[in-house]
């Protein structure tokens, strides 16, 4: 399953989740359905990302609502543009539309953020990625803004991949035993799953060095202590900074090792609305 239709699948989980037995708000407005026409536009200038996303949400409710898309995907829209024309069954327009608003305009936003940074960091071949603490529930849908702006996107379910914390190289006495552990137990499943190492200190870096680990994440280090790790390594081993290290300055590092840009898109979990929608009958 690719990530558009787990995102769609993740989507389709909250609008049943949101709904439960039926919207109480809009049944009460109107107890019978009533056709409706309305019409999505932008509310700032942005690329737009999900329009799938929120076609399957306006048609949970009634899959005969018709939902015309007048945009593509990462589309820069101006402000005030129309970006899809619904019409059908009103409940389960304006019903779709309560869940599918924060949606659309979260993996927009994300799209933007992730589709600019790459633009900056191209020139250095430096990726753009999500964090790990994906927001339960939000994770596919997230994944799939990223990846359509073109970043790195990686499972962030705890039965999907290998992501060693401070709190389990603590549990197991030393980074040491944590990679060593992992590398023996997941035997011949190592090229399908991946392994990343959290690391607050310098000299865990080292450790890792000459391990089978395929990326380790410097948590809130300076771009001095990255820029000594690499001439320590070689810049061997790939590297995962975070926006502790400013954009302007993230350039420099590729020859430290730094592969992968660690973006907060969480930041966009409760962001702004972008877009509008209007009843026009």
């Amino acid at each position: 399953m690719g990530l558009l239709d787990q995102a769609i699948q993740q989507a389709e989980q909250l609008y049943d989740s949101l709904v439960g037995d039926g919207d109480l708000t809009t049944e009460n407005l109107s107890p019978y359905p009533r056709y409706t026409v309305a019409e999505i536009r932008s509310r700032k200038e942005t690329p737009i990302c999900g329009l799938a996303l929120l076609e399957t949400l306006m048609k949970r409710g009634d899959s005969t609502v018709i939902f015309r898309r007048l945009v593509r995907n990462g589309e820069v829209i101006k402000t005030g543009d129309p970006v899809a024309e619904i019409e059908g069954n009103g409940q389960a327009i304006v019903t779709g539309w309560q869940v599918g608003k924060s949606i659309l305009s979260l993996v927009s936003q994300i799209y933007s953020q992730v589709a600019e940074t790459i633009n900056v960091l191209k020139s250095v071949d430096i990726n753009v990625t999500h964090p790990h603490n994906l927001p339960v529930g939000y994770d596919k849908i997230i994944r799939y803004a990223v990846s359509s702006a073109g970043g790195y996107t990686y499972k962030t379910g705890l039965d999907e991949n290998i992501y060693l914390t401070p709190e389990h190289t603590g549990w197991v006495k030393s980074l040491k035993n944590a990679i060593d552990f992992t590398n023996k137990e997941i035997g011949e499943s190592r090229s399908v799953i991946s392994v990343f190492v959290e690391v607050t200190d310098s000299e865990e870096v080292v450790l890792v060095d000459h391990t089978k680990v395929n990326y380790v994440y410097c948590k809130g280090f300076s771009i001095e202590k990255i820029k000594k790790l690499g001439e320590t390594t070689k810049g061997w081993i790939k590297l995962i900074v975070d926006e502790t290290v400013p954009l302007a300055e993230i350039k420099e590092l590729r020859r430290a090792g730094v592969k992968l840009y660690q973006l907060n898109v969480n930041q966009f979990f409760q962001g702004e609305d972008l877009f509008t929608l209007n009843i026009k009958q």
